[in-house]
């Protein structure tokens, strides 16, 4: 998908170099692709079952994961905590970057800090957690796992991420969602209705839920392909009814997929979706293709759509 994300001039290079607002927690990837946290650095994996707290600061840290895939050799995670201990009562929210962007994106945006407020006026707390979905070899990875065996984007956001934010406190499916921006909105819905095992609830900001695979990643047979990878299509498999949707689709969003626009794709896929008789709520804000300009003017409403989910 060769689009880019109208966010703030510079902001794909500014990311690079920004490492998230609040603290910021190290850590260090040891030999084996662990993530080794330094001396005196608060532990991301908790052992309370205490109440988690519903307003404060969060904090951010990144957790680095050997990958030659990965640009630089290793495929990060950005992991933003809310206030007090973690612990398996804490949802988790996973969320996917567009495709010109990568997991940095999201604390450029200051989403921590954003969604720090909205915890707080719900009072449901949350991890979110944002693993980078690109390939070194540039390809639009679609966040799967390549044909050729090469790139495993999927195996890391259903596996090792899970693994590396969540440690012994593994969630189950009904305290986990995932989301995303444009590739990464189509991303999340694919990935949920493939796992419906893991998430219970999506959310997708400006996404698309046909194939839109300009890299051809999954090869060449088209009809296989939007079997096993269209959220249109996937909706038709077993055991994915009970995941909700939130989906998001600015009202002058004309970005181009290939063939069509992302324009009318969220009511599309909304239409599909009920007569499946499964839960979505569509929010169409004004603005066009950008987080600052569109979609965070539905993060409200997103934080809401969260909470009654991991409540019920």
């Amino acid at each position: 998908m060769a689009r880019s994300l109208t966010i703030v001039a510079g902001a794909v290079a500014a990311a690079a170099l920004i490492v998230g607002a609040g603290r910021v927690v190290s850590s260090q990837t040891t030999a084996d692709g662990k993530d080794a946290l330094r001396p005196g650095v608060r532990s991301s994996v908790g052992t309370s079952s205490a109440s988690p707290k519903a307003c404060g600061k969060g904090t951010d840290r990144y957790v680095h994961v050997k990958d030659k895939t990965a640009h630089g050799g290793k495929r990060e995670i950005w992991v933003h905590r809310p206030a007090g201990a973690d612990g398996a009562n804490v949802p988790v929210l996973y969320m996917l970057h567009g495709s010109t962007t990568d997991d940095r994106l999201f604390p450029f945006v200051k989403l921590g800090r954003i969604l720090d407020k909205q915890m707080c006026r719900t009072g449901r707390p949350f991890v979110v957690a944002a693993p980078d979905g690109q390939s070194k070899d540039g390809r639009d990875t679609e966040f799967g796992d390549s044909k050729d065996g090469k790139v495993k984007v999927e195996s890391f956001i259903t596996q090792t991420a899970i693994e590396k934010v969540e440690g012994h406190n593994r969630r189950p499916a009904r305290l986990r969602a995932i989301g995303g921006v444009s590739m990464g909105g189509y991303g999340a819905a694919a990935i949920a209705l493939r796992h419906p095992d893991l998430y219970s609830q999506v959310a997708s900001f400006a996404g698309y839920f046909k194939v839109d695979d300009t890299s051809k990643t999954w090869g060449k047979d088209k009809k296989k392909v939007t079997e096993e990878h269209a959220p249109d299509h996937l909706i038709n498999r077993a055991g994915v009814r009970g995941i909700r949707f939130f989906l998001v689709e600015g009202k002058n969003d004309h970005t181009p997929l290939h063939p069509g626009s992302i324009h009318g794709e969220a009511d599309r896929f909304a239409k599909l979706l009920r007569a499946k008789k499964m839960s979505v709520q569509v929010i169409h804000p004004p603005g066009p293709h950008s987080f600052h300009k569109c979609w965070i003017k539905a993060f409200p409403q997103f934080a809401d759509f969260l909470a009654a989910g991991w409540k019920r």
